[in-house]
């Protein structure tokens, strides 16, 4: 069967370069994990945009008849993939918006505040809740990282073992707790970039070693830049002074996975309150319901 790419990630564009052969790693019913030397790769049936993913919106729905261990071949025209061949080289590419350096204006005290607010709702009509917002792990994290860092201190933030607890925890395909760093830590190096900060670089051996294989890519890929174009779009939002644009996203990505949205959204908000500084991070935490 012959498809066309509708859109290809930088990443996937980059292994596709050099050439590369790997196996079917997961398998849902519209998207499916592929894992090579080089990292791994997202085919989604779908519209949802990531430096890692190979968008494909027509054709016949071939996802499902996919099976792990499943052999595939990459070069710099096609993926051959399941007796497929899926056409990459006259798809549009995105790109990461969070690689540039930018001046940043986080929002208002005021305006992270209502956003936590809005957060809490969307968090009490899933299953699990605040578990994340009111587990230990967190608040631990807040104790050593956030109040620190929101008093101009982040020498924690830099630390691994400050992670651990988080790393692995939590209800979902992606962890929760892996969710959360991932926001977090994409946030904060997208602002450490605007003021010429160190970003946070959490060892790609050790986040294998502590959770999934696939949560601990995304998550490495999460913190040099490389997110969904609707995380993307949160973390500029924020950063940008753009607070209705900001709480607007969050309720995008609300449906993602089980919590999987909103833990991410959480950790970007969560950087947000400790770069205005002051008590917005403790405001923020109290409108959460921490």
């Amino acid at each position: 069967m012959n498809l066309d790419a509708k859109s290809v990630g930088e990443l996937v564009q980059s292994i596709a370069a050099k050439g590369a052969r790997g196996r079917v790693r997961r398998v849902f019913r519209t998207s499916a994990y592929l894992e090579t030397r080089g990292g791994l790769i997202l085919i989604l049936r779908g519209t949802l945009r990531s430096p890692m993913t190979v968008n494909v919106v027509s054709g016949p729905h071939f996802i499902e008849e996919l099976k792990i261990n499943d052999r595939f071949e990459l070069n710099s025209k096609e993926l051959r993939l399941g007796g497929n061949r899926i056409r990459i080289d006259g798809a549009e590419s995105f790109r990461s918006s969070l690689l540039k350096t930018k001046k940043v204006k986080p929002i208002s005290g005021v305006e992270i505040v209502k956003a936590a607010s809005s957060l809490k709702l969307l968090y009490s009509a899933s299953e699990v809740s605040l578990d994340l917002v009111t587990g230990q792990a967190f608040n631990e994290f807040c104790d050593v990282v956030l109040r620190p860092l929101a008093a101009g201190r982040p020498e924690q933030a830099y630390r691994l073992p400050n992670y651990a607890s988080l790393l692995g925890s939590g209800t979902g395909f992606t962890p929760a707790g892996d969710d959360f760093v991932a926001g977090f830590t994409a946030a904060f190096n997208f602002s450490a970039r605007g003021i010429g900060k160190n970003p946070i670089l959490l060892p790609l051996a050790e986040l294998r070693r502590r959770t999934v294989l696939e949560s601990a890519f995304l998550l490495d890929y999460a913190q040099r830049g490389y997110v969904d174009e609707n995380l993307q779009r949160l973390i500029l939002a924020g950063f940008d002074n753009e607070p209705l644009q900001f709480r607007a996203e969050i309720s995008e990505l609300a449906s993602r996975g089980h919590t999987s949205g909103l833990d991410m959204s959480l950790g970007v908000l969560v950087l947000l309150a400790c770069a205005r500084h002051g008590k917005t991070l403790e405001s923020a935490l109290e409108a959460l319901g921490n």
